[in-house]
């Protein structure tokens, strides 16, 4: 008993120190974010969300007219952010930032519980919870997806923590990661199918007959497709307007000619190569395949999420086809099963060393800071280094400004009525709901129509909008933190 007491303390020592830099790291990446390089899509977008409590989410005045279910049928923003600005009356920025935090955090704490299970030898131990460290924490996908804020991290953390739950014989709460998976993304119930079918799979005796436990796997598996089926139906029926689908991954309508005919033999070799050169994938694929040839249930990852791999491979936006920003994030969950996997091998004294190699082998290869030190053109450990080391600034000071400044420069007189008060993305993405689409400048933007214009120093695009600001007869008339209003001269070319 003093060996397990010994581990356990180990394991919550971990926990206790890893989910707390997680959590402040993250959630101060999205403060610094705001503070001098935000955008409005999708950051600003979806921070004016979780803080608006509206059930229906309808999005902001910069965005359309629609509600945000006509983009993604996602509850879970409405959920997570109403209380959160109800009660404690935060800002949509702030529960953002939390929200971030606390699933980059979740998704640590769900692998290493998964790595975790008791009766594994020392050995087989050590490498579980040295590779459930660098994959859940320190992977290069999880900081790709940390440089672009988007909610989806809550979709594999959830699929993680509910794996592990299932593992871990706590059925209430892996019920309750089950149900919220729909709520995130109309794919969530696929995301359940996924888990469901993961589990029955690592649980699996090919000697012993179906059992309840796999028989519920399986209703519950067909219970998240269904789910899936009817949140993309309710999507269509009740919330048109917008056909993400056509616009992400099969063109037509007003994206392109007709639908998929982007897909030619040249795309397809672009394609696949540029996956071949991705290494947050060639490491899962190479020790998908290798440990495939100890146990056949180390493919279960990769053969599962295939039809999402396939999808987003064949997508028109290169985004998604080459799988950056946030959409690498689903091959961090093949390595989670592998970890699954193993643990019930060691258990039940089966796992080779060799396995274990390969296994940490390919946690070290996805590992950000070993990507950034090997000097890898694809890293994102800087994201971490920026989180700890860039100013925030007071964002709420900031968006008071802003809305002051439009406010004081609102067109009064015949001769300027028809222009804007124009605004940077930056500036879009901290008061969206001010400021029309037209308004939102791109860096061609035709900077004649603006009677003012409001940038923020240190966003992408502001050494370019500052120079042509100033040639086109602007001045800087005051600033407060990074915000800066810029109004036309008497002089200026008009």
């Amino acid at each position: 008993m003093r060996p397990v007491r010994q581990a356990a303390l180990v394991h919550v020592g971990v926990v206790l120190i890893v989910f707390p830099l997680l959590f402040a790291t993250h959630t101060r990446w999205i403060f610094t974010h705001f503070s001098g390089d935000a955008y409005l899509e999708d950051s600003g977008w979806l921070a004016y969300l979780f803080g608006s409590a509206d059930p229906l989410l309808h999005n902001p005045l910069a965005e359309n007219n629609l509600s945000f279910y006509a983009h993604h049928v996602s509850p879970h923003i409405f959920l997570f952010g109403a209380p959160l600005a109800t009660l404690f009356r935060l800002t949509g920025i702030q529960i953002f930032a939390y929200h971030q935090g606390l699933f980059f955090g979740l998704f640590f704490v769900a692998v290493y519980l998964i790595a975790a299970r008791p009766g594994l030898r020392r050995r087989d131990w050590i490498v579980a919870v040295v590779s459930a460290l660098l994959l859940g924490a320190l992977s290069n996908a999880l900081w790709q997806a940390a440089a672009y804020p988007h909610d989806e991290i809550a979709m594999i953390a959830l699929v993680a923590l509910a794996i592990a739950c299932w593992l871990g014989q706590h059925r209430a709460l892996f019920a309750i990661c089950l149900l919220w998976l729909p709520l995130v993304r109309e794919d969530g119930g696929f995301y359940a199918a996924v888990v469901c079918l993961s589990c029955l799979f690592v649980e699996r005796d090919p000697s012993q007959p179906w059992n309840r436990s796999a028989r519920l796997l399986l209703v519950l598996a067909l219970a998240g497709l269904l789910a899936s089926a009817c949140s993309f139906l309710i999507k269509a029926w009740f919330f048109p307007g917008f056909d993400a689908f056509a616009k992400n991954f099969a063109g037509g309508k007003s994206f392109s000619p007709a639908p998929w005919s982007h897909l030619t033999m040249a795309f397809a070799l672009e394609r696949v190569g540029s996956m071949l050169q991705n290494l947050n994938i060639v490491p899962v694929l190479v020790g998908s395949a290798v440990l495939a040839m100890f146990d056949w249930r180390y493919l279960t990852g990769v053969v599962l999420l295939s039809p999402i791999y396939l999808i987003h491979l064949v997508a028109r936006r290169p985004e998604h086809g080459h799988f950056t920003l946030y959409f690498a994030l689903p091959w961090l969950l093949p390595c989670a099963i592998w970890l699954a996997v193993f643990a019930r091998r060691s258990s039940l004294s089966r796992a080779r060393f060799t396995e274990a190699i390969v296994i940490l082998g390919v946690a070290l290869a996805l590992c950000a800071p070993i990507q950034a030190v090997a000097g890898m053109p694809a890293e994102f450990w800087f994201v971490a280094q920026e989180a700890v080391r860039r100013p925030v600034v007071d964002i709420r000071r900031m968006q008071d400004f802003v809305l002051l400044a439009r406010k004081g420069f609102a067109a009064t007189d015949v001769e300027r009525s028809n222009l804007k008060q124009c605004v940077s993305q930056a500036i879009a993405a901290l008061v969206p709901n001010e400021v029309r689409p037209d308004e939102v400048l791109t860096p061609d933007s035709d900077l004649r129509t603006c009677q003012m214009i409001t940038l923020m120093r240190g966003e992408v695009f502001y050494g370019e909008l500052a120079t042509r600001s100033e040639a086109a007869g602007f001045r800087r008339m005051s600033s407060k933190e990074n915000a800066e209003v810029w109004v036309a001269t008497a002089a200026g070319p008009r």
